[in-house]
């Protein structure tokens, strides 16, 4: 099982992909947000960089299984295929829910005042550029929703482990994320692909609208819709619907 080959074995994937007018959401901080309309670029986080460390892992009772399956030395070569898939990996995550989310609006905003793109996964998904014949082997995009498991005790069925950037552990069930993930194995680049370059246009297309984070006042909201205007971007800011009054 090598993983540079599977990566192009795109009929062995078993990706759950929502329809494509499932409402997805990002929540940014101000300065975040900024870099998005001004640089026209998605940010790609490293999975290196993010803070659990089960990120792109296949866990304890997949490991047990590999191990019996192909013995101790194909099982290490194995695991230091998924250690260098994941040093070449980078993650956009979004929330997937028909409404806002308080815990994400705390997690990504925490005290201070923030937005919270509006968008849908049809829109997403469009934005992921195509690679042309010189990048199509070893470069591969995928846009889907995280499956949460029992790390200690459930196995992936497929062969595939890329697949394990699509699943994390139940404690995680509350941000009901989608995400982007682009794996590079080019040998040849110093540097993976950290951002997803956009046009105007896109940037049109994937905002749908833009919601301000609860208790932000009128002067907030002022300074982003001039923003927005500055950034040739027609929207206008929704105060969040945590701040609606009961009737």
């Amino acid at each position: 099982m090598v993983i540079d080959e599977q990566m192009n074995e795109h009929s062995r994937f078993d990706l759950r992909e929502p329809a494509e007018e499932t409402i997805i959401w990002k929540y940014l901080d101000l300065a975040k947000y900024l870099a998005l309309l001004k640089t026209r670029q998605l940010h790609l986080a490293p999975a290196t960089e993010f803070w659990d460390k089960y990120e792109g892992d296949i866990a304890r009772a997949q490991k047990k299984s590999l191990l019996e399956k192909y013995g101790q030395d194909q099982y290490e070569s194995l695991v230091q295929s998924f250690d260098k898939l994941r040093e070449r990996t980078y993650v956009s995550c979004w929330t997937e829910n028909e409404f806002e989310s308080d815990a994400m609006w705390r997690i990504y905003t925490g005290a201070s005042y923030g937005v919270a793109i509006e968008s849908t996964y049809g829109r997403l998904r469009a934005l992921l550029p195509r690679a042309n014949r010189e990048q199509q082997r070893g470069l591969a995009q995928f846009c889907g929703s995280i499956n949460y498991i029992d790390f200690k005790s459930e196995i992936l069925e497929q062969d595939c482990y890329k697949l394990a950037y699509f699943f994390k552990r139940k404690s995680f069930e509350h941000e009901r994320e989608g995400r982007v993930v682009v794996h590079d194995m080019r040998g040849d680049q110093a540097e993976g692909p950290r951002k997803i370059q956009l046009t105007q246009a896109q940037i049109d297309s994937l905002i749908v609208k833009v919601h301000l984070s609860p208790g932000a006042p009128s002067w907030f909201k002022d300074l982003v819709y001039e923003v927005n205007k500055d950034y040739g971007l027609d929207r206008e800011p929704i105060p969040s619907a945590l701040d609606e009054a009961p009737e």
